[in-house]
């Protein structure tokens, strides 16, 4: 049956100021308060309607657990059991390995990223060699190199052009050679592909 509500019913009931708006999720439906109840029934039935909706809200469970499989076992079920996310992950370390000979090019051998977290070792390897004539940097087990690592690279050979020292690269792969080729920075180097080759080309050059 379709009911019609005339503007004086409708507007009366309209603007008739409202307390609360309350959501039951066991009726689904709009429960309105208004003023003209009285003040003690308004409270009494929001208090009773507080205690037979409120819910039990159990610790958040790894994923693939269960609340039975847990309470089987006897394990106590709470939610700072959970271990954390977003966990710091450690840098990589970095080794400098120096090889020397009574004549010829000095070597290092880098093993590790070169990034921005170890950058200090590597800086403070290449000062003391800053009297070298000739520094093989070779980098076959560097597997990558970020930005503040390539700067270190770029300075240091800056550095010793100036001095009218040379510096050579060796091992360097396919990642690290894309990234020198997207910053434009290869021709800066010489680069060898292995070190026994950087070793031999700068041993003959400097006997020639």
């Amino acid at each position: 049956m379709l009911s019609i509500i005339t503007w004086g019913e409708w507007s009366a009931t309209a603007l008739r100021p409202f307390d609360r708006l309350h959501i039951t999720n066991r009726r689904s439906r709009l429960e309105l308060e208004s003023r003209d109840q009285p003040p003690s029934t308004r409270t009494a039935g929001v208090v009773a309607r507080l205690f037979s909706e409120r819910r039990e809200v159990g610790p958040v469970l790894p994923c693939g657990v269960s609340s039975r499989a847990l309470a089987g076992s006897g394990a106590l079920l709470d939610s700072r059991a959970v271990p954390p996310y977003n966990l710091p992950v450690a840098p990589e370390p970095l080794t400098i390995e120096r090889l020397s000979a009574m004549e010829g090019p000095r070597v290092l051998c880098l093993r590790g990223p070169l990034t921005l977290e170890n950058l200090s070792s590597f800086q403070n390897a290449i000062r003391r060699e800053e009297n070298v004539p000739m520094v093989i940097l070779d980098l076959s087990d560097v597997p990558y190199i970020d930005s503040s690592g390539l700067g270190s690279l770029v300075s240091a050979y800056v550095t010793r052009q100036k001095a009218t020292r040379r510096i050579a690269l060796s091992g360097v792969n396919d990642r690290v050679l894309k990234l020198f080729e997207t910053t434009k920075v290869e021709p800066l180097f010489l680069i060898f592909p292995t070190l026994d080759d950087a070793i031999t080309a700068l041993t003959t050059a400097a006997e020639a």
